[in-house]
């Protein structure tokens, strides 16, 4: 930095510092990330553990998950962190629909600096929610190449717009969301399939239970 005061020294390093405290704090929580996804094997919890991650280390106002029920065609919003959460949870967005939507169709990570003035932006879930809109992160979540659904962060909590650091990272987190969501439902339909042994299993012994252990004789004849 030519002809640079003390005082100007000290900034950029304070501001280097800063910035290598972000980096070290998001690989951090990529790695307690790791932790819980395999440490915790119930779906909600898990999402809600990984996006709870995400909006702290985002800075963000809040987040969202979007999951596809392709019988519906819609996405169904199991987790949402922050104002107006309760409610951003009983709404159910068609799947062409929304910032959600397109990044469902183009498969893409987006910034979208501006929500009321991106054109695909859907309003009517903040006048729902009683929440403003400003700005936001969307990523896919896939598991090996497959679309499940779609993760947003709202609104940094200092003003700014998301920056593609931001976007780079939260695609990280988005990644292992996605395999945790898989691993998940791979358990459940382990367990799914050990109950419905068991019920086989329990049917089968009730069945034997009813049939006489030996076949009858006749006084005349043996069979």
């Amino acid at each position: 930095m030519p002809n640079a005061t003390p005082n100007d020294v000290s900034k950029e390093n304070q501001q280097h510092r800063k910035t290598l405290e972000e980096k070290v704090n998001a690989l951090s929580s990529l790695i307690e990330v790791g932790i819980i996804i395999n440490s915790t094997v119930q779906l909600n919890e898990v999402m809600k553990l990984v996006m709870e991650k995400a909006l702290g280390v985002m800075n963000a106002e809040a987040s969202a998950v979007f999951l596809i029920n392709a019988e519906k065609h819609v996405f169904e919003i199991p987790v949402a962190l922050g104002d107006a959460s309760a409610k951003f949870k009983t709404i159910e967005i068609p799947m062409d629909v929304g910032i959600a939507g397109a990044i469902a169709k183009s498969g893409e990570a987006e910034i979208i600096p501006d929500a009321y003035k991106d054109s695909r932006f859907n309003a009517k879930v903040d006048k729902e929610t009683g929440f403003v809109t400003r700005s936001i992160l969307a990523a896919p979540l896939k598991v090996r190449d497959k679309l499940i659904g779609v993760a947003e962060v709202i609104n940094r909590n200092d003003g700014n717009a998301f920056d593609e650091d931001d976007l780079n990272l939260f695609s990280a987190f988005c990644r292992q969301v996605a395999m945790a969501i898989e691993n998940a439902r791979v358990h459940q339909l382990e367990l799914d399939k050990q109950r419905i042994e068991q019920q086989l299993e329990a049917a089968k012994h009730i069945q034997q239970s009813f049939m006489p252990e030996s076949l009858p004789k006749s006084a005349d004849r043996q069979f």
